[in-house]
This record gives C-alpha cells, structure tokens and sequence, in this order.
C-alpha cells in the first residue's frame, strides 16, 4: 500500500452500482472496492482507451456480492496498461 491507495466503500442498499475506474496510465495506485449493502456491485474498466480487469482472465468488468471485496492495481503489461487484482 502506499500514500495514493484508496478504499472506497460501495453501499448497494438501494439497488445495483457501478464503480469505474479512472485510466490506469493516469492512475498509478490501488484501489480497494468493497460491496456493503444487499445488491451487486459491478466494477467496470474504462472502454475508451479500451482497458481490462485482469482476474483469472481478461473482463472488463467484475461482479462483487455483498460483502465482498477487490483489491485493483494499477500495472501496464508490456503492451497496455490496465487493473490486476491482487
């Protein structure tokens, strides 16, 4: 963790969110996305300039159920940048 890594706490109460990410090469850090209400979360990557979530593939959005949580950093892969969980 360093001193530009954020939390941010998504409240799906209500109904289902999305949570996008800024683009990775103008955003070097970590971030940690929570789910703490009843609905989905989606955690989505920029689609122009096309970015990715790397998990156990390439998406470009990932589902969070309540409770759960994603730690994404920021890391360009030798051809693009784009947010790996780790």
């Amino acid at each position: 963790a360093g001193p530009l890594d954020r939390t941010i706490l998504m409240d799906t109460t209500s109904g289902a969110l999305t949570l996008s990410l800024p683009d990775a090469d103008f955003n070097a850090v970590e971030y940690i996305a929570k789910n703490v209400g009843a609905n989905a979360l989606t955690v989505a990557a920029l689609t122009s300039p096309q970015q990715k979530i790397y998990d156990t593939s390439s998406v470009n959005s990932i589902n969070l159920a309540t409770g759960v949580s994603a730690r994404l950093q920021a890391k360009y892969n030798g051809t693009a940048w784009g947010w790996y969980r780790v």
